[in-house]
């Protein structure tokens, strides 16, 4: 008895395997929103204090692109205090940082570099104004609210960025350190645009030099938005799947039961290493997010993450050796 029927009918079966796994793959790659963040560059001409290493940015930001140029990242975003309070906007440093954030050549100018505000980009003569006249920014950032405060879609996914480098009148600017506030324009906004998000069907990730979190973590920190629980209280209610901010320049990661959102899901909450602490390590890091389930990824760099990538899904949070995830990293 002939088997070719037999064989025939497996190879289409296999090619049909083979052909599902295909498309399969492709849409999980597809899926997949790449976002370069680091935070505390802290620009500036002064000499090296302590742990911070101001004459090291600039190695530190090529370092960055380069590692994001091999990630193929759909964005850039420097999480706040990008330029040290005492730094002049015209000081060499920020020019020599500027530029390797601005290779083209690395990165092509299609890839959006976005610019967070912290307390230490503005001080008592310069505001979010002066701030964006004196950096690179972007026509996306530049024409909404000033720059200060802004959001990109791209893909299923909404990115915002919000400003709380505040004091607690929501007026006077903060260029020192401590608590932010977030004003009540701005929590108008916030509320608004997640709003669209979710009726489109979007997850949202919010970015902000300041922290928000309304319990106590086991590194005894409180909130560092004073009026934390406002924030929250919108948030919780829309489908954002994280929050990445600086400020501490410590890296750390949490959520709790208090984070799930209306959808179900945990908000996960993730501080970064400052980029200018340390000497010879650069500090930063790559989100992959699943724009189709919220799933975060974080691929750290030197002492963000400790080299380690987390992975979030849904209402946990794993320190993952990067060895262990190597073949997905190496995928997307």
């Amino acid at each position: 008895m002939s088997t070719r029927p037999t064989r025939q009918k497996a190879n289409v079966t296999s090619y049909l395997i083979l052909l599902a796994l295909f498309f399969f793959v492709a849409k999980a790659q597809a899926d997949w929103i790449k976002i370069g963040v680091c935070s505390d560059v802290h620009c500036s001409n002064k000499p090296n204090i302590g742990y911070r290493y101001y004459t090291e940015a600039a190695t530190k930001m090529s370092t960055a692109m380069d590692v994001w140029k091999i990630e193929d990242v759909n964005a850039i975003f420097v999480c706040g205090d990008y330029i040290d309070t005492t730094a002049d906007y015209t000081d060499a440093m920020v020019t020599a940082v500027e530029s390797e954030l601005h290779d083209y050549n690395d990165i092509p100018s299609s890839v959006p570099r976005f610019y967070v505000i912290g307390n230490h980009d503005w001080d008592v003569t310069h505001d979010a104004n002066d701030f964006m006249d004196a950096v690179e920014a972007n026509t996306i950032q530049k024409n909404q609210n000033n720059g200060e405060y802004f959001f990109y879609d791209v893909g299923n996914l909404r990115i915002l960025s919000v400003c709380a480098a505040y004091e607690s009148d929501g007026i006077t600017r903060r260029p020192g350190g401590g608590d932010g506030y977030l004003p009540q324009e701005q929590l108008e906004w916030l509320e608004n645009k997640l709003q669209e998000a979710d009726n489109s069907g979007k997850y949202s990730v919010i970015m902000c030099h300041y922290l928000s979190e309304p319990i106590n973590y086991s590194m005894s920190y409180t909130a560092t938005i004073s009026n934390s629980n406002d924030v929250f209280g919108i948030i919780i209610k829309h489908r954002v799947a994280c929050w990445i901010g600086g400020h501490h320049h410590i890296d750390f990661a949490f959520n709790s039961y208090q984070n799930t959102n209306a959808y179900g899901s945990r908000i996960f909450f993730k501080g970064l290493e400052g980029m200018v602490d340390n000497s010879g390590v650069s500090n930063f890091a790559t989100l992959y997010i699943n724009d189709q389930d919220g799933t975060v990824y974080m691929k750290g760099h030197d002492n963000c993450t400790g080299k380690r990538t987390l992975k979030y899904v849904g209402n946990d949070i794993d320190n993952c050796a990067t060895n262990k995830w190597g073949n997905f990293l190496n995928r997307h």
